[in-house]
């Protein structure tokens, strides 16, 4: 008997070990590209200095593919436009193919997507704005343009005041259904 619980114990262990050991994390994978194949796929290239970087809001279950928002000063556009401060979502985590590891007051050469919501991945070419590489870029692309001259985006809290819009309609609606009632339970008393 005492054989049988150890083999149990055994195969219960080994169970254990195998179902609690983690799987296999995925990480990105990215072909290697050339200047002309990244500005091929990208709807806007711009130049500019990494203002900021704004994470994900917390929750108690994260995803590396959470989106990030990287915020920058634009400098130059070489395709497509882009406003003077734009912001690039992508995700928070190089292992979801999102950008990582930008330092805020460093400039970057960005390839992205979209026209008003910008989005850009680790494997679109984006990195560092060294000398050599804005040349090259500039070489294949001709002459820069400026960015827009008015920020695409408002600033959180900024826009027409949708809440309060949408209070004041709820208020109106409350009231009318409250006039409805009160006079339908008049005819109701006086009939």
């Amino acid at each position: 008997m005492t054989t049988l619980r150890t083999l149990l114990a055994g195969l219960l262990a080994a169970f254990a070990l195998v179902a609690m050991t983690p799987a296999a994390a995925l990480a990105c994978s990215c072909v290697v590209g050339s200047t002309e194949q990244h500005l091929q796929d990208a709807d806007v290239v711009f130049t500019g200095t990494l203002t900021e970087v704004e994470p994900p809001p917390r929750r108690v279950i994260m995803s590396s593919g959470d989106p990030a928002t990287y915020h920058f000063d634009v400098d130059e556009v070489l395709k497509g436009d882009a406003p003077v401060n734009a912001r690039v979502t992508s995700a928070v985590s190089g292992a979801s193919c999102g950008l990582e590891n930008m330092t805020v007051d460093q400039e970057y050469v960005v390839y992205a997507n979209g026209d008003r919501e910008l989005t850009a991945n680790l494997c679109g070419g984006t990195a560092h704005a060294g000398p050599a590489r804005v040349e090259r870029l500039r070489q294949v692309t001709g002459p820069a343009h400026p960015p827009g001259s008015a920020v695409a985006y408002p600033a959180p809290g900024d826009g027409p005041p949708y809440a309060w819009i949408l209070g004041a309609g709820a208020g109106v609606g409350l009231v009318a259904a409250g006039a409805a009632a009160l006079g339908l339970r008049r005819r109701r008393a006086v009939g």
